[in-house]
């Protein structure tokens, strides 16, 4: 058997992992994750606080960016403002996706 030693091309990992294409499906899982988090957290928002009414903005928003440690593409999503705060904290939207 031939030698089994490997080590990976870090640089070209971080590489990879930045390219359009990347970044591109990360925004657009990110996108999905906020857009059922926003339906999850719109009603229980609305019942609460709004009576009812439509509120002005989402309760969570996502966004791509490069990371700072390593450079890499990351999506992100998270609260947008007291009421999606309020609604991670009381029903844990979010959390429920990482389940």
């Amino acid at each position: 058997m031939g030698d089994a030693s490997f080590k990976p091309d870090l640089a070209g990992i971080r590489e990879a992992l930045s390219q359009p294409g990347v970044v591109a499906a990360l925004d657009a899982v990110a996108k999905g994750i906020a857009a059922s988090a926003n339906s999850a957290g719109l009603e229980r928002i609305r019942k609460k606080y709004h009576h009812g009414s439509p509120l002005t903005h989402a309760p969570y928003r996502s966004y791509t960016t490069k990371g700072h440690k390593y450079g890499v593409a990351l999506g992100i999503v998270t609260t947008s403002g007291r009421f999606g705060e309020w609604d991670e904290r009381e029903h844990k939207t979010l959390e429920s996706f990482n389940h």
